[in-house]
Order: C-alpha cells, then structure tokens, then sequence
C-alpha cells in the first residue's frame, strides 16, 4: 500500500485545474480583445483547444485518484479478542444532503441491511451477493453505540456517493436497526471515532 499517493495525486490535480483556468481566462480575455464579427483564426481555435487540455487532464486524474484510493486503501485493524473497539456515532460526520436522515440509535433506526444486497441468506451477511457499487466489511471485534455485541458490526460503503452504514446485531430479543448514513471513507473515519477498551476478565 502506499498512503501517500493519493494525496500527492489529488494534487497534482489541483495543480492540473489551476493551470486549465489560467489557461481559460487568457483565451476569453483574448477573445474579447477581438474585433466585434470578427471570424476566429485557425490559431484561435488551436488556442481554445490547448486550454481545454489540462482540464481534461485535471478530470482525468481526479477520478483515478478516487479509483486507486478505493481500490488499495486497506480496512485498518479495529478490535481484538481481547479488546472491544467501541464506536461513538455521534462522533462520525454525517452527509449536507437535507434529504438524508442519519440514524445513530440502533433502536429508533428503520433501516436494514437487505438494501445492499442482491440476494441474501439472511441472517449471513458475509455469503450474501451484493448489490453493484457497494463494499462490505465485517468489523468481529466493534460495537456501536454499546450494540451489536453478538456480531460484530457491518460496515456497508458506497465509495462513488461517499456514504457508509453500520449495522451488527445484539441476538436479546429487541430490534436492532442500522445506523447511518454517514459521510465520507470509513477505512480513514472509523479509527478516531472510538476506542479500544479491555474486555472484563
């Protein structure tokens, strides 16, 4: 894995971006320095041309940046047979989108897992087929708002919306909903929204 690519790629981009409106703004003023009705010279076109590169190669890279972060960033190790790695809710960023509602008590939530599935033996969350666009990793040793102790809990992401969810179950009788959804990569967000604490002996 290498952590520091990303970055230096969404950079680079940045960079790329910059240098395109540069570009553009040169050629508009350019543009309006000409003689109303004037015809456009071949070298006006080349030039226009030429400022659209770097945009495209500014779009180009950020949508490899995202794919190679999506695709190498590893799931960091969270809790251990011996330790609970226990997740505070209201702790994790939540979306600015006014027609997303994000549930952080597993009891009052109505949502479920079976939205992310193609098909799924339920209750086997690991074996089910998912849905195109959604990645899944099961968390043994994480608790959520003091729930989901018999399971662990499942954390559903949506790289291309930057939305993730966490649902698990506690197996006492009493529904359970998943929490969500929150914003942003859960691989980087989940580490500090929690702690590491002892199982009793």
């Amino acid at each position: 894995m290498e952590p520091t690519r990303p970055a230096g790629c969404l950079a680079l981009a940045r960079y790329w971006a910059w240098l395109a409106r540069r570009l553009t703004h040169r050629v508009l003023r350019k543009s309006r320095g000409r003689l109303a009705g004037a015809q456009p010279t071949r070298s006006d076109a080349v030039t226009r041309i030429s400022a659209l590169l770097p945009l495209a190669a500014s779009l180009f890279l950020v949508a490899s940046c995202q794919s190679y972060s999506t695709t190498t960033l590893e799931w960091p190790p969270l809790g251990s047979d011996d330790a609970l790695f226990k997740l505070d809710p209201q702790l994790l960023p939540t979306p600015e989108a006014p027609d997303l509602q994000t549930y952080t008590d597993p009891y009052f939530s109505p949502l479920t897992p079976e939205q992310f599935y193609q098909e799924l033996p339920y209750p086997d969350l690991d074996n089910g087929a998912l849905l195109p666009g959604v990645i899944m990793h099961h968390y043994r040793y994480v608790t959520v708002a003091g729930h989901y102790f018999a399971t662990g809990t499942y954390v559903y992401f949506l790289p291309t919306e930057s939305l993730f969810y966490l649902y698990g179950d506690d197996h006492m009788g009493h529904h359970d909903g998943m929490v969500g959804p929150f914003a942003g990569d859960p691989r980087i967000i989940l580490p500090g929204a929690g702690s590491q604490t002892p199982s009793p002996p």
